[in-house]
């Protein structure tokens, strides 16, 4: 009798916690400096109690459920209907320090289910600065390689060339 009302809990906590369930992205690639969207979507049987629902990367809570906030880099919207909720991670310009992990996590009176996405980040391209030569026949004369800077000569004594960079 003992193993018989064990069973019947398990098959009870289990039909419980699939009552509910999560869809998200298994993976999301993005170039360096994109808008990258991570939606969460949760849909039950019947009326959905949620006690928590929260995206998490690297340990950390970055997205609560009706804590719709703005950042910087990171906004969370959160919308729900009669038999679903969604919780939507939006990272703007995404960048390497960006990948990782991200979890998608749900507890409510329904049941309890975490999904996670993968996010890539492809590596930045740094370009360079512009170079500045001073050529020795003509010491006054400042050129620049990079097309669309002005530069300006400040000052020019015992060879020393001192050049203010005002990019437009």
């Amino acid at each position: 009798m003992h193993h018989l009302s064990v069973l019947v809990w398990v098959a009870v906590s289990f039909a419980v916690s699939r009552c509910v369930e999560l869809h998200t992205l298994s993976e999301v690639s993005a170039h360096c400096g994109d808008e990258v969207t991570l939606p969460c979507d949760a849909s039950a049987s019947g009326q959905l109690d949620i006690k928590l629902f929260s995206w998490l990367a690297k340990n950390r809570t970055v997205c609560e459920y009706k804590q719709n906030r703005t950042e910087p880099d990171i906004q969370c919207n959160s919308s729900s209907s009669n038999s679903s909720n969604s919780l939507t991670l939006i990272i703007n310009r995404v960048m390497p320090v960006h990948n990782g992990m991200y979890i998608c996590k749900l507890r409510s009176t329904a049941g309890t289910d975490s999904k996670q996405t993968v996010l890539t980040v492809k590596e930045c391209i740094r370009s360079q600065p512009p170079s500045v030569t001073v050529s020795s026949q003509e010491k006054n004369s400042v050129k620049g390689q990079e097309s669309g800077s002005h530069i300006r000569r400040i000052c020019v004594l015992l060879q020393v060339v001192t050049v203010t960079f005002i990019m437009t």
